[in-house]
């Protein structure tokens, strides 16, 4: 995790994912890139019920960085 933040009923969080590739991606990562490394920023939002569970959480991450390692 890179950074979180918190108010009321409501969180956000942005982290980073390192990986390697293992296999094709048709569309995304060709088989040329298998074996390469990756590195995703992203971030999770969540809302939290009277009951402090959570009440819905999304996650979003930047294809487009993603996609501009393997060019």
């Amino acid at each position: 995790m890179l950074d979180a933040f918190g108010a009321g009923a409501r969180a956000a969080l942005r982290w980073e994912m390192h990986g390697t590739i293992l296999r094709e991606m048709p569309g995304l990562v060709t088989p040329d890139h298998v074996g390469s490394t990756f590195v995703i920023v992203g971030v999770t939002t969540a809302r939290f019920n009277e009951d402090r569970l959570i009440d819905r959480c999304g996650c979003y991450w930047d294809l487009g960085s993603f996609s501009a390692q393997f060019r």
